[in-house]
């Protein structure tokens, strides 16, 4: 008898080690689970994010080429401060900042003043250049309506019409220089 009750015993702890493997492996499948669950749930999360932060520099590149628009039809349009954008008639205009865009996010052109060092470099102070502006855009939102975003782009633009006339004399203006002299003069040059 006690042979018999041998591998009896023997069968009862095998099907017993068997369920601790089994929880075992449940475990570890439910952990890897959750893992990949939270794993899944970021990626979709940082798509997101990612896909309004293009979203919001295409908004401020396009605010920047709409201020090129603007400067190609007058450069005197391009006062200093803060300006909302209007595209209607086929043009740019300026309205009041912030400009509302589809309910989401808000975009601020900012026009400031750029001056020069004795070299000509773009300076914080120097010499007053009146044919250049910076133009920052910026574009701001709330990310999941509490995280506030932004995104911000800058050039500089010039009047590129070059509508100052400098007064030179014929043969200065002929050889394509300028000597700083204020002779007779013939004929006007733009720069």
């Amino acid at each position: 008898e006690s042979e018999k009750i041998g591998p009896l015993v023997t069968a009862i702890k095998q099907k017993g080690f068997s369920l601790v493997e089994i929880l075992l492996a449940i475990t570890i499948i439910a952990i890897f689970s959750v893992g990949v669950f939270y794993l899944s749930i970021d990626v979709i999360q940082r798509d997101s994010k990612i896909e309004l932060d293009t979203l919001a520099l295409n908004y401020a590149q396009e605010g920047l080429e709409a201020v090129r628009n603007i400067r190609d039809r007058n450069f005197l349009l391009l006062t200093n401060g803060d300006h909302g954008l209007n595209f209607s008639n086929d043009s740019w205009s300026f309205i009041e900042a912030p400009e509302d865009i589809d309910g989401f996010y808000s975009r601020r052109i900012v026009i400031e003043d750029v001056y020069r060092d004795g070299f000509g470099n773009i300076a914080a102070d120097g010499i007053f250049d009146p044919d250049t502006k910076r133009i920052t855009a910026e574009v701001y939102w709330n990310l999941r309506g509490v995280f506030p975003r932004t995104a911000r782009l800058y050039t500089y633009l010039s009047n590129w019409r070059g509508e100052d006339l400098i007064q030179t004399t014929c043969s200065e203006f002929n050889l394509g220089t300028f000597l700083n002299r204020l002779w007779q003069w013939c004929r006007y040059k733009y720069v």
